[in-house]
């Protein structure tokens, strides 16, 4: 297979000491790692290149750290992905790649999001999107404020949470990102549970569900299913829930997601002693 004659290449490439290629090859193969969920592989490779690289370009080398950082988040490593963007931010900004940076600030910042740390998540956010904005990059402008739109809605603020989805929503579908679209419709949901309608929470998450399944983005299906559980609970529909989150917590074990599998275990307990 085409996937299999890439793993040759690196091990070879490897094996022979020419690390810079390898690393370019990682590189290139970073998006297939966590899309297509060869995390662990993609996890390898890319720290076994990392730790040896000692020639090559220094963006190279920031754009192999971005893609450990990543994997690392994918999988529930948040200090070590920080630490990796915040070192390929750092070396991004000093080769005065804005757009580069700019996507290193706003992956640093969903990392600070997943460790609690609202306000530096904030501040990084808006760093970016400043420079999204500038740049004309709608589709990463509406990545961030579905982002943003996250954060309004853990601290509470339900209209400016439902101001930026609105925005993200416009400068996705005009960029056709189906992916990005498809997170949306789960943040959305969140804002229904939140205001206690699970039935819209139930259609917006069945609509990311199918987007999900037909890209074959496990990671996203997971959340997805995790969610509809939750949902499903809320309306006592215990046999839907079950199975919803028995799928979700199966998508996270063979994921090695820690931190969907915590809160997939969480739901079922919580399940089991209502």
């Amino acid at each position: 297979t085409e996937h299999g004659s890439m793993r040759a290449a690196l091990d070879w490439l490897i094996e022979s000491g020419q690390r810079d290629l390898g690393l370019r090859l990682a590189v290139a193969l970073g998006p297939f790692w966590t899309a297509h969920d060869y995390l662990q592989e993609g996890d390898a490779y890319l720290q076994e290149l990392l730790t040896a690289n000692t020639g090559g370009s220094d963006t190279l080398h920031a754009r192999a750290l971005s893609h450990a950082g990543a994997i690392s988040r994918l999988l529930g490593r948040l200090e070590q992905a920080a630490e990796a963007y915040a070192r390929s931010r750092a070396i991004f900004r000093g080769a005065g790649d804005g757009a580069a940076y700019a996507d290193a600030t706003f992956q640093l910042g969903l990392v600070r999001a997943d460790q609690g740390q609202k306000r530096q998540a904030l501040e990084q956010f808006h760093e970016s999107l400043a420079t999204f904005e500038q740049l004309g990059d709608a589709q990463r402008a509406g990545i961030v404020h579905a982002s943003l739109g996250r954060i309004a809605l853990d601290q509470g603020d339900v209209a400016s949470a439902d101001d930026h989805f609105a925005r993200g929503e416009a400068l996705l579908q005009g960029a056709d990102d189906q992916t990005e679209l498809a997170w949306l419709l789960v943040n959305r949901s969140r804002l229904a549970r939140v205001q206690r309608d699970y039935e819209s929470a139930l259609a917006l998450l069945e609509e990311a569900e199918n987007i999900f399944r037909q890209l074959r983005h496990s990671q996203g299906l997971g959340w997805t299913l995790l969610w509809q559980g939750s949902a499903l609970a809320a309306l006592k529909i215990r046999a839907g829930a079950l199975e919803t989150l028995n799928e979700s917590l199966t998508l996270f074990t063979r994921l090695a997601n820690l931190v969907g599998q915590a809160i997939a275990h969480q739901l079922l307990a919580e399940l089991a002693s209502s």
